[in-house]
C-alpha cells in the first residue's frame, strides 16, 4: 500500500468515518473535512459532536414539552378565570337584587362571595353601599379604599369615601 493509498479506519469508539488519506488522518463531517488530526483527536471529536447533537436535540425537546405544557396551562387558567368571571357576575345580579329588595345582609353575602371569585371595583362598591345602609362604616371605609386602589381616578369611589368618613366620624 502506497502512501496515497485511501484507508478508512476504525477508532476505539466504532467510528469508521476517520480515513487516511495522502498520509493524514482526516474526519469527514457533512461537506468539511478535517486535515492533520490524530485517529484518537478525531474520535473525541467525533463523541463530542455526538454528544453536543444529543444535547440539542434533548434541549428542543425539552423547550416544545415546555411550550405544550404552558399552552395548556395557560388555556385551563383562562378556562378558570372565565367561570369564575361568570360566577362572580351571577352573585353580583344576587347582590342588586338583594339591594332592591332592602335585604342588605343577603347583598353583603353576595358581594362577599362574587369578590372571592373576582375582585372588581364594582362589586366593592356596592358592598360598601350594602355596609353603609347597615351603618357598618368601618367596612364600608375599607370596601370603598379598596374599591379605589382598583380605580384610583373614579370619582364616585373617591367622593363616597370622603362621605363614609364623614358620617363614621359624626356617629361615634
Amino acid at each position: 500500500m502506497s502512501k496515497d493509498d485511501d484507508l478508512i479506519v476504525s477508532c476505539r469508539c466504532g467510528c469508521t468515518s476517520i480515513v487516511k488519506r495522502n498520509g493524514y488522518y482526516t474526519q469527514e463531517l457533512g461537506d468539511v473535512m478535517e486535515l492533520g488530526l490524530t485517529a484518537s483527536t478525531l474520535c473525541r471529536k467525533r463523541r463530542f459532536i455526538k454528544t453536543l447533537l444529543m444535547r440539542s436535540v434533548f434541549i428542543a425537546i425539552t423547550i416544545l414539552a415546555a411550550g405544550v405544557v404552558g399552552v395548556a396551562v395557560t388555556s385551563s387558567v383562562s378556562e378558570r378565570n372565565r367561570i369564575h368571571s361568570e360566577e362572580a357576575e351571577t352573585w353580583c345580579r344576587v347582590g342588586e337584587k338583594a339591594i332592591k329588595d332592602n335585604d342588605d345582609a343577603k347583598a353583603v353575602e353576595a358581594f362577599t362571595k362574587a369578590l372571592a371569585l373576582k375582585p372588581e371595583y364594582r362589586t366593592y362598591m356596592f358592598r360598601s353601599f350594602a355596609y353603609w345602609r347597615m351603618c357598618k362604616y368601618d367596612e364600608t371605609i375599607a370596601d370603598l379604599e379598596r374599591a379605589i386602589h382598583l380605580d384610583p381616578s373614579n370619582p364616585i369611589a373617591n367622593r363616597s369615601l370622603v362621605d363614609a368618613k364623614e358620617t363614621a366620624r359624626r356617629k361615634r
